[in-house]
């Protein structure tokens, strides 16, 4: 008797992919009520065959189980035996949740324990109340019962030769009948490897007992496959000899393995034969396959090789981490080697200090280059975010009555991984308060004299060196006057103050702690908690953002996010001696100000640009440095800005711009405010880069 396989080896493999098909399963179902084309039905139903397959080949018999009263429901919505509706969509997304579920239970190593039995029967329920049936894809081909075990007897329908003798003229066909030992442990697992072959470089034809007799191990020990592949024989029959408690095969050319006519039809042609290739792959072997081989009349098989589609590799996101930090770690020496180089050659005047300058300059070409590669490495499109959008939208608008159509915009813009992590939240918690607070009702809007759908677009696209998100809605606009009120009732500003505020910075309340314009709190939003910790987290990651809102029109939110976390272009600039680096995302511009310059508005130094009043803030109070102060006629200011507002920055010297690694000293410091990190400069010393958004915000509060 065989050992049983150990199937524990492959559970990461089933992870993955798993999440890959769960994903495609959600967005494709939150499309499905809008479009409920063949494609995307038939895109649904694949996923859920796959995910099935492999759970039920791994041993998680809950998750088959669920699937498997997924794909009776998805069987019949693509057969038109009843059409999608909120009851049907709501209960497949219920189980796709419930399938996420298991996968983290999975991946905990608590196998795929869950009770699902409510579901199962909700689903039963849907079946039987449109009185279909419960089985799913039962073939076009169903075999007679005196078929089965029958030693290689063919069990090829004679309806299909001409079919399968077509694509034999236009490409390579290919016949295998397997036989597998009577001790054969998990015999689907091993059928699962032959198709898996069979569909390596090609297309599977007619699958004999069909898939879900294979899956579900409702065969004695034979079947056989009949498929196009652009993979030379020897080789085929080299891999399906690898099969391991296979008894016997046979494998050839179509045609070659036809056993003599025999009495009567060894299958029962259900709903009709198939008239094309595609057809019988359709029909006959639902696939997660994404191109099809068509045999163009008079033509040759095109059939797209794995190369030509270029190849990708898993690669553990740590190992990703830690390239980064190399990179970051060369970068630093790069600088250094440059500074060192640049000394030599003010100090000597010969060509090997020459050769070294030229070896430099090529390691600082290549270092660059190495950075950008391991970069868009670690750059994912933003799309992984948003994704999560749809579905978030869809339910909470059912929930409140709503009727809001998303849009989704710029989804192939990309960015760092680090920043992916961290911004999802706080994009989801602006989305929910759009629709909350933002569209109103369907029939507000139409008194209002709007469209009874609302409108809420996410939008992302690339600016410089940074990504701009915008999420906007045509809701009602947030009420100026309300939010003054609040602020007075909160003992955020005076009466007197509030009216004298312009409408910006009467919008800035909406992110302070403790502020809600909500008329009532509900499970939603309402409890003036988020927003600060929305901006909070945004200025973390070294963003901006901003608002701007029109009342009975709508709202915008813009996010302005550095591309990466790990190296920025910096400005460095001199304070007593120090050198800071304050980011190149928040600096607007460098002035050179005279001392006549400097006013004063209520014990305040300003100066005015271009006919705008600018506050002054010199760095050596931030830093609460004491070095020596020289009386000085003229002055460095670095104007940097938050949103709409606008500072400046006193410092005694500009050194330069320079690429720098950030370095966190939250591990060994804690949070020291006005302080976003650090680097090593080319000299080797330590420089604080500047945390700008915190500096401006403790002004400003």
């Amino acid at each position: 008797m065989s050992a049983e396989l150990d199937m524990s080896q492959y559970v990461d493999l089933f992870l993955q992919e798993g999440e890959e098909q769960i994903e495609i399963l959600e967005q494709e179902m939150l499309k499905l009520e809008g479009d409920p084309s063949n494609e995307r039905m038939q895109i649904i139903f694949r996923a859920a065959h796959t995910l099935k397959g492999s759970s039920r080949a791994m041993g998680f018999s809950n998750f088959a189980e669920l699937t498997h009263e997924m794909e009776n429901i998805l069987d019949q919505l693509r057969n038109h035996t009843f059409e999608v509706n909120t009851h049907i969509a709501n209960s497949l997304l219920a189980c796709i949740d419930t399938l996420a579920g298991m996968m983290d239970t999975i991946r905990a190593g608590e196998g795929d324990a869950a009770d699902c039995a409510d579901l199962v029967k909700t689903l039963q329920d849907i079946l039987s109340g449109n009185g279909a049936a419960s089985s799913t894809n039962d073939s076009v081909l169903v075999l007679s019962e005196s078929t089965v075990g029958l030693p290689f007897a063919t069990q090829i329908p004679e309806d299909l030769h001409s079919a399968l003798d077509s694509a034999k003229e236009a490409g390579n066909v290919f016949h295998v009948q397997v036989r597998l030992a009577e001790d054969c442990v998990m015999k689907f697992v091993r059928a699962f490897m032959a198709v898996n072959i069979a569909q390596e470089d090609g297309e599977v034809l007619a699958c004999c007992p069909d898939q879900d007799a294979l899956e579900e191990e409702k065969f004695d020990r034979d079947f056989e496959l009949v498929f196009m592949s652009a993979i030379a024989a020897e080789e085929l029959n080299s891999k399906f000899k690898a099969i391991g408690e296979v008894e016997e095969f046979a494998f050839g050319q179509w045609g070659d393995l036809i056993a003599p006519k025999s009495e009567g039809p060894v299958l029962e042609v259900v709903e009709g034969s198939a008239e094309t290739i595609n057809a019988i792959s359709d029909v006959l072997t639902p696939t997660v396959k994404e191109q099809k081989v068509v045999a163009p009349s008079g033509g040759a098989v095109g059939t797209a090789r794995k190369g030509d589609s270029g190849q990708t590799v898993r690669v553990d996101v740590a190992r990703l981490d830690n390239l980064m930090n190399l990179v970051g770690e060369l970068v630093i020496d790069r600088t250094r080697i440059a500074q060192i180089g640049a000394d030599l050659a003010q100090r000597y005047n010969d060509t090997q200090v020459d050769d070294l300058g030229e070896t430099v300059s090529h390691i600082a070409r290549i270092t660059s280059d190495l950075q950008d590669q391991i970069m868009k490495a670690r750059m994912l499109p933003i799309e992984t975010v948003f994704n999560r959008f749809p579905r978030v939208v869809r339910d909470l608008a059912q929930k409140l009555g709503k009727d809001i159509k998303l849009d989704l915009v710029g989804g192939e813009t990309e960015l760092d991984r680090s920043v992916i992590e961290v911004i999802g939240d706080p994009l989801l918690h602006i989305l929910r308060n759009s629709i909350d607070h933002g569209v109103e009702m369907p029939d507000d809007r139409e008194k209002a004299g709007k469209t009874r759908q609302g409108l809420v677009v996410v939008s992302a696209k690339h600016q410089e060196n940074h990504i701009v998100i915008e999420i906007t809605d045509d809701g009602k606009g947030i009420d100026l006057t309300r939010v003054k009120n609040k602020a007075i009732e909160a003992g955020l500003v005076s009466a007197d103050a509030a009216a004298k505020l312009s409408d910006k910075e009467a919008l800035q309340f909406i992110f302070h702690s403790g502020l809600s314009t909500a008329a009532e709190v509900s499970e939603v939003s309402g409890r003036g908690v988020g927003m600060d910790i929305v901006r909070s987290n945004i200025q973390k990651l070294g963003g901006l953002i901003d608002l701007d809102t029109t009342l009975g029109e709508g709202s915008r939110f813009s996010l302005r996010l550095p591309l990466t976390l790990a190296i920025i272009r910096g400005l460095l600039v001199d304070v007593a001696k120090t050198v800071f680096v304050l980011p190149l995302g928040s600096v607007i511009e460098t002035l050179l100000i005279k001392k006549e310059d400097i006013q004063r508005i209520n014990q305040r130094e300003v100066v005015v640009i271009r006919g705008v009043t600018t506050p002054l803030v010199r760095m050596r109070n931030v830093f609460g440095i004491n070095g020596e102060v020289q009386d000085e006629e003229d002055f460095y200011v670095v104007i940097v800005g938050l949103a709409e507002q606008r500072m400046g920055l006193v410092v005694d010297k500009l050194v330069g711009e320079q690429e720098v690694v950030i370095k966190s000293l939250s591990r060994f410091c804690g949070d020291v405010p006005g302080v976003s990190g650090a680097t090593i400069l080319g000299d080797g010393n330590v420089a604080l880069i500047a945390d700008v958004n915190g500096i401006v915000s403790n002004d400003r509060g």
